[in-house]
């Protein structure tokens, strides 16, 4: 966790203050943070290293447009999703017969219900 804490706030996602009234909170709003800011801050920037910088991919190999797409796919969820719209619950269960969703019971993750509510951990 220290870790990883350590990535979001050199990232500037997150601000930490140690000490007896020491914590940790969001250091811009949720809604502004995305999950590739997430994901590049914790594991660096998403690199399809699959071909030349630059190169046309209507010249390269099915697997090299593949991967191409693959990365552009993950990259372009992952910068749609903020961190706010994570927190939002699901406005109702499934209804049966339906796909159902994962319901937390009641109670957020700590992490995310803690950067959430802008508290101190």
């Amino acid at each position: 966790m220290a870790k990883v804490t350590r990535h979001l706030v050199k990232a500037g996602l997150l601000r930490a203050d140690r000490g007896v009234k020491g914590g940790v909170w969001l250091n811009r709003p949720a809604e502004s943070i995305t999950l590739l800011a997430i994901v590049e801050a914790c594991q660096g920037s998403l690199v399809g290293d699959y071909c030349q910088p630059g190169c046309d991919l209507n010249l390269v190999c099915s697997y090299h447009k593949a991967a191409a797409e693959l990365h552009d796919a993950i990259s372009g969820v992952l910068s749609r999703w903020t961190l706010a719209q994570l927190l939002r619950r699901p406005a109702s269960a499934a209804k049966p017969g339906g796909i159902s969703c994962v319901i937390l019971n009641g109670a957020e993750p700590s992490l995310f219900g803690l950067l959430a509510a802008g508290g101190k951990s």
